[in-house]
Protein backbone atom coordinates (compact mmCIF):
# COMPACT_ATOMS: atom_id res chain seq x y z
CA UNK A 1 0.00 0.00 0.00
CA UNK A 2 1.47 3.01 -0.88
CA UNK A 3 1.63 5.83 2.06
CA UNK A 4 -0.41 8.40 -0.62
CA UNK A 5 -3.34 5.48 -0.04
CA UNK A 6 -2.83 5.59 4.00
CA UNK A 7 -3.01 9.58 4.15
CA UNK A 8 -6.51 9.57 2.15
CA UNK A 9 -8.17 6.55 4.51
CA UNK A 10 -6.89 8.84 7.88
CA UNK A 11 -8.37 11.81 6.40
CA UNK A 12 -11.94 10.52 5.54
CA UNK A 13 -11.75 9.61 9.51
CA UNK A 14 -10.95 12.95 10.70
CA UNK A 15 -13.96 14.46 12.26
CA UNK A 16 -15.92 17.33 10.56
CA UNK A 17 -17.41 20.37 11.22
CA UNK A 18 -16.68 23.05 14.34
CA UNK A 19 -15.74 20.33 16.62
CA UNK A 20 -12.88 19.33 14.08
CA UNK A 21 -10.22 21.96 15.76
CA UNK A 22 -10.60 20.77 19.37
CA UNK A 23 -8.80 17.71 20.82
CA UNK A 24 -8.66 14.09 19.34
CA UNK A 25 -11.39 12.22 19.22
CA UNK A 26 -11.70 8.20 19.57
CA UNK A 27 -12.35 8.05 16.08
CA UNK A 28 -8.83 10.66 15.79
CA UNK A 29 -6.80 8.04 17.26
CA UNK A 30 -3.75 7.14 15.26
CA UNK A 31 -1.58 3.63 15.61
CA UNK A 32 2.53 4.41 15.13
CA UNK A 33 2.11 2.58 11.69
CA UNK A 34 -0.01 4.99 10.46
CA UNK A 35 1.78 7.54 11.75
CA UNK A 36 4.77 6.30 10.31
CA UNK A 37 3.23 5.66 6.69
CA UNK A 38 1.90 9.30 6.50
CA UNK A 39 3.50 12.01 4.65
CA UNK A 40 5.35 15.28 6.50
CA UNK A 41 2.02 17.11 6.06
CA UNK A 42 -0.10 14.53 7.18
CA UNK A 43 1.34 14.50 10.61
CA UNK A 44 2.12 17.94 11.30
CA UNK A 45 -2.24 18.18 10.93
CA UNK A 46 -2.28 15.28 13.73
CA UNK A 47 -0.34 16.90 16.14
CA UNK A 48 -2.01 19.85 16.00
CA UNK A 49 -5.02 17.93 17.39
CA UNK A 50 -3.18 16.20 19.87
CA UNK A 51 -3.23 16.97 23.82
CA UNK A 52 0.38 17.57 25.89
CA UNK A 53 1.05 14.81 28.15
CA UNK A 54 1.91 15.54 31.65
CA UNK A 55 5.18 15.72 33.36
CA UNK A 56 4.54 12.62 35.44
CA UNK A 57 3.36 10.59 32.72
CA UNK A 58 6.76 10.94 30.80
CA UNK A 59 9.38 9.08 32.94
CA UNK A 60 11.60 6.52 31.46
CA UNK A 61 13.77 5.52 27.92
CA UNK A 62 11.33 5.68 24.90
CA UNK A 63 12.13 3.93 21.75
CA UNK A 64 12.25 6.72 18.79
CA UNK A 65 11.58 6.49 15.17
CA UNK A 66 12.14 9.51 12.43
CA UNK A 67 8.94 9.91 10.50
CA UNK A 68 8.74 11.57 6.88
CA UNK A 69 10.47 14.90 6.47
CA UNK A 70 8.81 16.00 3.34
CA UNK A 71 11.60 15.11 1.07
CA UNK A 72 14.46 12.65 0.50
CA UNK A 73 17.47 14.95 0.81
CA UNK A 74 15.81 16.14 4.03
CA UNK A 75 15.00 12.25 5.10
CA UNK A 76 19.12 11.46 4.54
CA UNK A 77 20.09 14.44 6.62
CA UNK A 78 17.44 13.77 9.57
CA UNK A 79 19.27 10.30 9.29
CA UNK A 80 22.88 10.85 9.17
CA UNK A 81 22.29 13.86 11.62
CA UNK A 82 20.70 11.91 14.85
CA UNK A 83 22.50 8.86 13.30
CA UNK A 84 26.64 9.42 13.36
CA UNK A 85 28.56 8.68 15.36
CA UNK A 86 26.28 6.07 16.89
CA UNK A 87 22.75 4.75 16.05
CA UNK A 88 19.86 7.08 17.60
CA UNK A 89 17.89 4.82 19.76
CA UNK A 90 15.39 7.42 21.34
CA UNK A 91 14.87 9.17 24.55
CA UNK A 92 14.45 9.41 27.84
CA UNK A 93 12.30 11.87 30.92
CA UNK A 94 12.54 11.91 34.27
CA UNK A 95 10.04 14.82 36.11
CA UNK A 96 12.10 16.58 38.52
CA UNK A 97 9.21 18.67 40.10
CA UNK A 98 5.83 19.12 39.33
CA UNK A 99 6.67 22.48 36.93
CA UNK A 100 10.44 20.80 35.65
CA UNK A 101 11.58 17.49 34.75
CA UNK A 102 14.91 16.52 32.92
CA UNK A 103 16.04 14.20 30.01
CA UNK A 104 18.71 12.86 27.17
CA UNK A 105 18.84 10.95 23.72
CA UNK A 106 20.01 7.64 24.04
CA UNK A 107 22.26 5.95 21.37
CA UNK A 108 23.90 2.48 20.56
CA UNK A 109 27.79 2.90 20.62
CA UNK A 110 29.68 0.23 19.95
CA UNK A 111 29.96 -1.60 23.14
CA UNK A 112 27.45 0.14 24.99
CA UNK A 113 24.59 2.07 25.42
CA UNK A 114 25.20 6.20 25.61
CA UNK A 115 23.19 8.57 26.86
CA UNK A 116 24.03 12.57 25.48
CA UNK A 117 22.29 15.50 24.54
CA UNK A 118 20.42 16.65 27.86
CA UNK A 119 17.47 18.24 27.59
CA UNK A 120 15.50 20.70 30.11
CA UNK A 121 11.59 19.01 30.10
CA UNK A 122 8.39 21.28 31.17
CA UNK A 123 4.69 21.76 29.80
CA UNK A 124 3.69 25.13 28.19
CA UNK A 125 2.32 26.76 25.29
CA UNK A 126 3.69 25.69 21.86
CA UNK A 127 5.09 28.09 19.37
CA UNK A 128 3.50 25.80 16.53
CA UNK A 129 -0.14 26.60 17.63
CA UNK A 130 -0.55 28.16 21.27
CA UNK A 131 -2.02 24.89 22.83
CA UNK A 132 0.23 22.74 25.63
CA UNK A 133 2.91 20.39 24.39
CA UNK A 134 5.53 18.82 26.26
CA UNK A 135 9.07 20.73 25.36
CA UNK A 136 12.25 19.40 25.39
CA UNK A 137 14.86 22.21 25.57
CA UNK A 138 18.33 21.67 25.27
CA UNK A 139 20.18 24.89 25.95
CA UNK A 140 20.86 23.96 29.49
CA UNK A 141 23.11 21.23 28.80
CA UNK A 142 24.72 21.45 25.53
CA UNK A 143 27.16 23.40 23.26
CA UNK A 144 26.75 24.24 19.70
CA UNK A 145 23.91 23.68 17.27
CA UNK A 146 22.60 21.38 20.09
CA UNK A 147 21.45 24.61 22.22
CA UNK A 148 18.95 25.34 19.52
CA UNK A 149 17.19 22.38 19.19
CA UNK A 150 13.79 22.60 20.67
CA UNK A 151 11.22 19.43 20.68
CA UNK A 152 7.85 19.50 21.03
CA UNK A 153 5.73 16.25 22.04
CA UNK A 154 1.94 15.82 22.43
CA UNK A 155 0.11 12.48 23.01
CA UNK A 156 -1.59 10.06 20.48
CA UNK A 157 -2.03 7.07 23.14
CA UNK A 158 -1.04 5.59 26.32
CA UNK A 159 2.58 4.55 25.32
CA UNK A 160 2.69 6.59 21.87
CA UNK A 161 3.80 10.36 21.67
CA UNK A 162 4.36 12.05 18.22
CA UNK A 163 6.97 15.00 18.36
CA UNK A 164 8.02 17.68 16.70
CA UNK A 165 11.82 18.61 16.62
CA UNK A 166 13.46 22.26 15.71
CA UNK A 167 16.18 24.49 15.52
CA UNK A 168 16.07 28.17 16.59
CA UNK A 169 14.49 27.92 20.78
CA UNK A 170 11.48 27.95 22.06
CA UNK A 171 9.43 30.15 20.33
CA UNK A 172 11.10 29.35 16.64
CA UNK A 173 8.29 27.75 14.09
CA UNK A 174 10.79 26.78 11.17
CA UNK A 175 11.86 23.19 9.87
CA UNK A 176 9.30 20.90 11.56
CA UNK A 177 11.14 17.52 11.98
CA UNK A 178 8.84 15.06 13.35
CA UNK A 179 9.22 11.80 15.37
CA UNK A 180 7.23 9.42 17.33
CA UNK A 181 7.85 7.97 20.74
CA UNK A 182 7.49 4.53 21.92
CA UNK A 183 7.06 3.32 25.67
CA UNK A 184 8.51 3.91 27.92
CA UNK A 185 10.78 0.46 27.60
CA UNK A 186 12.86 1.00 30.82
CA UNK A 187 13.81 3.99 33.07
CA UNK A 188 15.57 6.54 33.23
CA UNK A 189 18.73 6.33 33.88
CA UNK A 190 21.46 9.13 34.90
CA UNK A 191 23.32 10.08 31.81
CA UNK A 192 25.87 11.51 33.64
CA UNK A 193 26.83 7.87 35.00
CA UNK A 194 26.62 5.84 31.60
Amino acid sequence: MSRRNVVLIRRDRLPRGPAANDAASPADTHRAAELKAMARGDVLEVFRRLEAPDLAEMDGEYVATLLDHGNTAMNVIAFLATNVPYRWLGKAFHPVDGATGQGYNWFQGRVRTVRRYRMRTSVKASAIDDRRSYFLEYAAFNRGLMRAMVDEVRRVEPGLYLGLGRIGGPRSRGGLYPFLLEGPVGPFADPKAT
